[in-house]
């Protein structure tokens, strides 16, 4: 978690040491490509791409803020029942 002194706004910060893209090129691609993935997308259902940015030593990428947790928690809350077919619709 960050806050961006810009907007006041709580971030989530994904960090990814550097060294990675060299042991395996395919980390970089994957990281690179969330990037211009998120970039395209703006829909209320997906997390919203704030800046990426590299140093030396690490590649960041600045995403909004959920604190009510993902998917997969939502899911273990009702106690890994499933969720109905609006539900689902709704998430999708």
């Amino acid at each position: 978690m960050a806050l961006d002194v810009r907007t006041s706004e709580l971030c989530a910060v994904k960090i990814v040491p550097k060294k990675l893209f060299y042991e395996n090129k395919k980390v970089k691609e994957l990281f690179h490509t969330e990037c211009k993935v998120l970039k395209k997308i703006n829909n209320p259902n997906v997390v919203r791409y704030i800046d990426d940015f590299e140093t030396i030593n690490h590649a960041y990428l600045v995403l909004e803020f959920c604190n009510e947790g993902d998917l997969e928690e939502y899911i273990e809350k009702k106690n890994n029942r499933r969720i109905n077919e609006d539900e689902a619709i709704e998430y999708f």
